[in-house]
């Protein structure tokens, strides 16, 4: 690709619209800057640049709880699971096709979202979360090495617990951060990212925190019940675009 002002402008206002609703809900930087990005650029430069945004927006996404290592300790099950499995999962790619596995995550997120926004939340058990970050943590790393969507069942899995949105949005960020290493560096190691996305990247990383920051001061007007509604919307949205994505591969 061709490093001019255009490229630099084109991060700048993706990564500020995407860290926004990132600063709001905790999620959304990664669709929306892929997303966003591929209308302009090829998909595979656009899903290179995305990644520098996305790991260090999450790492600052961990450190907005008081005690940041208290979040690593409690998911590390889950992080620790979605690790293993999607690494081992990851070499599947080549015998499987991922058409019916995003068509079965479609299914699954779009009804998940409708049950919780006409009915009662679904809510997962604290006494057993031991054996829930063991199971949603392998979940997500079984879809995380087959399609490279590592945030779904994350949000699933948070969503459930009940969270307040200062405690979802950090825990998230703790998720998306080791999610986001792993894929990184197979990038790396792929070619994927290449190092003239350094310079526009980081640039983008800049406005996504100012987004982000934004987002955040946006968020004090949303109340709990607020924010989950909202959520959920837009994790329905997320949902059919899985489920346009997986019809795209029939």
């Amino acid at each position: 690709m061709e490093i001019n002002n255009e490229l630099y402008f084109l991060m700048g206002c993706v990564f500020l619209i995407a860290g926004t609703v990132q600063g709001l809900f905790g999620m959304g930087l990664p669709a929306i800057g892929i997303t966003l990005l591929s209308v302009f650029i090829p998909p595979l430069p656009a899903i290179g640049l995305n990644i520098i945004p996305i790991l260090l927006i999450s790492l600052f996404q961990i450190f907005q709880t008081k005690n940041p290592f208290t979040i690593v300790i409690q998911y590390k099950l889950f992080a620790a699971s979605m690790v293993i499995i999607g690494f081992f999962t990851s070499f599947l790619v080549i015998f499987l096709g991922d058409a019916f596995l995003l068509t079965i995550l479609a299914s699954v997120v779009i009804l998940f979202s409708l049950n919780n926004i006409f009915r009662k939340r679904l809510t997962l058990s604290k006494k057993l979360d031991f054996y829930w970050q063991i199971l949603f943590g392998s979940l997500a790393g079984f879809v995380g090495g087959l399609t490279s969507i590592l945030g779904v069942i994350g949000v699933m899995y948070l969503a459930m617990k009940d969270l307040k949105p200062s405690e979802f949005i950090a825990a998230n960020g703790f998720l998306i951060f080791i999610g986001c290493l792993s894929v990184g560096l197979g990038y790396m190691l792929s070619g994927v990212i290449q190092p003239y996305m350094i310079g526009p990247s980081l640039l983008g990383t800049v406005t996504a925190f100012i987004g982000f920051k934004i987002g955040s001061k946006l968020r004090n007007f949303l109340s709990s019940e607020n924010f989950y509604k909202t959520l959920w919307i837009l994790f329905l949205l997320a949902g059919l675009r899985l489920a346009l994505t997986a019809i795209s591969k029939f």
